[in-house]
């Protein structure tokens, strides 16, 4: 994960706690206004989703790597049996 996606979480997720204390102060003020439990319902599922797509993509990245290193593994095994025919067809 490169610099600016890390920074871009940071802000995202520093907005996140502002979020959620503000209407935690909020549910103390009115502990029975059903738009504040409305509001902190609705921001823990976008929370939920947006840790999960990073989460999905952290892991996409991974295989993507994985299958990376065992296609150049499979390169470099290639090249090394193509040396060795050519050395037995040179003999």
């Amino acid at each position: 994960m490169d610099k600016t996606q890390n920074l871009h979480d940071f802000e995202y997720w520093n907005n996140s706690i502002m979020c959620i204390d503000i209407l935690q102060k909020w549910i103390k003020i009115r502990p029975e206004n059903e738009e504040v439990k409305a509001m902190i319902k609705a921001y823990q599922e976008m929370s939920f989703y947006v840790a999960r797509l990073k989460d999905d993509f952290n892991k996409q990245q991974q295989v993507l790597i994985d299958v990376t290193n065992q296609r150049n593994k499979w390169c470099v095994d290639a090249q090394t049996h193509k040396r060795d025919l050519e050395n037995l067809s040179n003999i």
